[in-house]
């Protein structure tokens, strides 16, 4: 698997979690929805996601390189800041086509760098 990272372990989580099948526009709407105003799922999606990156091991390295963090940091700091920009709506459902299809926009860089 090429670096698929956290976005892809994430989008698995909020699928498996709210019964999906597929992602739309919609749905991915309806997920944000749900994450800024639950805080337990929003948690729950983010432990979800470090524990996918944890697996990978391309996934783990791929964080370590965009951020610049330890291989032990790496995982769990990728996932909070693409779950938080999730959550504030700086990744968008674009951002997630492009990913899905293996295009990574700047600023999905940019956001899993911190900045």
């Amino acid at each position: 698997m090429h670096a698929f990272w956290s976005t892809a372990f994430a989008v698995t989580a909020i699928l498996g979690m709210t019964g999906a099948a597929t992602a739309d526009e919609k749905m991915f709407a309806s997920v944000v929805l749900k994450m800024n105003s639950d805080p337990k799922f929003y948690q729950q999606i983010v432990d979800y996601c470090i524990a996918g990156v944890l697996k990978d091991p391309n996934a783990i390295e791929f964080n370590m390189r965009v951020t610049g963090l330890s291989r032990e940091k790496a995982p769990i700091v990728s996932c909070q800041r693409i779950m938080k920009a999730y959550k504030s709506g700086r990744y968008t459902y674009k951002h997630q086509v492009g990913v899905a299809a293996g295009n990574y926009d700047p600023e999905v860089i940019k956001i899993l760098q911190g900045r």
